[in-house]
């Protein structure tokens, strides 16, 4: 009915004609000034999650983070025309050729859809808009910080836990716990062996990837699932290891986007997955609800789920027009498109003509050792310096990180407004109305997400699916208020 409010871009209307107030302060531009409003709840969580579930004190870390980045230095960067940006828009995650037109994929590949180097060579290389390019650094940055973080905050408690592993001895509190049917660890092998194969035989017969490679992309999931799940359970904020899979997946597969997406799939997968797994079992323990009910539901939850994702996408793929695209902003699948993108860079173009001495964006390499030294940083200061402010040791550099580094999968106007929701309800709400927000807080996140649920498939089958439209009005525009925001500096 309504659909500008979805992404409400008030500053722009001041003067929606102008292409810097756009860029700055729209919803698909920065969304500078609080410029950017959203009040469609499903757009608010879909890629930050609720704002409502994490510690206020996580929250204070990405809105840090977003500050700095989206406000500071994408604007400075763009505004200076590092690596020739303003061809490009300030917010997009498309890939663009030198002379800024967007990067057509099938120009650079043969007929087996197979990467062609000469016809690579006449085209043009790859250029990405400033804060897709940062993207990358930020997510070379993410992978050093966790496991750094991990080491210097949590290396002890790990130890007194393998030793209290080693020695077998359960506290009291455990020894209620496991008073529940525990799963058995032959169920998870079973599982794990029997999927294995499967996956295995799936890959040989259809020749996505070769199968000695899955070999290599299982040890990614077994290599973060400790540092990841600390930070999970610790703030809420759950980790991405894309660039990691596909940066491993570009040096093996270069020239192979199947290969590198099928790479993608299998090391990604499993970690989110047991994340997702020790999650439901942590929130069983304190319902008492059995263990192998929950391992057995998730189990089924994960088929069910798989036949459902891919029938939908089907119908919808062969039903909703022009979806993904930019012409139905409404269904313009920012996921789809970023994987899109990622595809061409590592699984068509690889790692070493994206990121290689020759390439712009070859600096984007010193994030690995960003990462690594700003949690030692802010340890320092806060052991060694300064270790009566406790507020230092809520700086998580992982969490800052994290938050900026789904941008601009992500727009600038999610981050306002999740933020200032998780502002009113973490911090007044729990400061000046404690006995409400224990009562009420989680409550009204489930229930928002239950309500977005249930009204979404009326929407779709009463109105959607049977073609019925609203009549034309202005509070249909999908733009938020600023229709240049994508546009280049330049206008075009």
């Amino acid at each position: 009915m309504m659909p500008i409010l979805t992404t409400f871009s008030w500053i722009c209307l001041i003067q929606p004609r102008s292409i810097l107030l756009s860029q700055l302060t729209s919803c698909h531009g920065l969304g500078l000034g609080g410029g950017c409003l959203q009040f469609d709840w499903n757009s608010i969580t879909a890629f930050l999650g609720s704002p409502i579930v994490p510690p206020f004190w996580s929250q204070l870390n990405i809105f840090v983070g977003f500050i700095l980045f989206a406000w500071i230095v994408v604007p400075f960067t763009y505004y200076t025309n590092l690596w020739n940006t303003k061809l490009f828009p300030i917010v997009s995650n498309n890939l663009y050729t030198i002379n800024g037109t967007v990067y057509k994929h099938t120009f650079i590949l043969d007929k087996q859809s197979q990467f062609n180097e000469t016809a690579y060579e006449l085209y043009s290389p790859v250029r990405m808009t400033v804060m897709f390019a940062f993207h990358y650094g930020i997510h070379f940055a993410i992978l050093t910080s966790i496991i750094m973080h991990t080491i210097l905050w949590h290396s002890q408690d790990l130890i007194t836990q393998l030793k209290t592993l080693i020695k077998n001895s359960l506290s009291t509190k455990v020894i209620i716990t496991t008073r529940n049917t525990v799963v058995p660890d032959y169920w998870f092998v079973i599982l794990f062996v029997v999927t294995f194969i499967v996956t295995i035989i799936m890959c040989h017969i259809g020749q996505l990837i070769p199968v000695y490679y899955l070999f290599v992309a299982i040890i990614i999931p077994f290599l973060f699932i400790l540092p990841a799940g600390i930070i999970v359970a610790i703030t809420g904020q759950w980790i991405n290891v894309n660039v990691l899979c596909d940066f491993v997946g570009g040096l093996l597969l270069h020239g192979n986007p199947i290969g590198n997406i099928t790479f993608l799939t299998f090391a990604r997968e499993p970690l989110l997955n047991a994340l997702s797994l020790c999650s439901e079992l942590k929130n069983g323990d304190y319902l008492k609800i059995p263990t192998r009910s929950l391992f057995i539901a998730h189990l089924l939850g994960m088929l069910i789920g798989g036949f459902v994702n891919y029938t939908t996408s089907s119908y919808m793929l062969n039903t909703v027009e022009n979806i993904c695209t930019l012409e139905n902003p409404l269904w313009s699948c920012p996921k789809i498109l970023t994987l899109y993108s990622t595809s061409v860079i590592w699984g068509i173009l690889g790692p070493r003509k994206i990121f290689g001495k020759i390439s712009p964006y070859s600096h984007l390499l010193w994030g690995f050792l960003l990462g690594l030294l700003l949690p030692i940083l802010f340890w320092f200061i806060y052991k060694k310096i300064y270790p009566q402010r406790h507020w230092l040791k809520y700086i998580h550099v992982p969490v800052m990180l994290i938050g900026i580094g789904m941008m601009p999968t992500t727009s600038a106007g999610n981050y306002v407004t999740w933020l200032l929701i998780g502002f009113v309800c973490n911090y007044i709400l729990h400061k000046y109305s404690l006995q409400w927000w224990k009562q009420y807080a989680y409550i009204f996140s489930i229930a928002m997400d239950s309500g977005v649920a249930v009204s979404g498939i009326f929407i779709f089958f009463i109105f959607s699916h049977q073609n019925i439209k609203f009549p034309k009005w202005w509070g249909l525009a999908n733009d938020g208020g600023c229709p240049l925001a994508r546009k280049t500096f330049s206008g075009k």
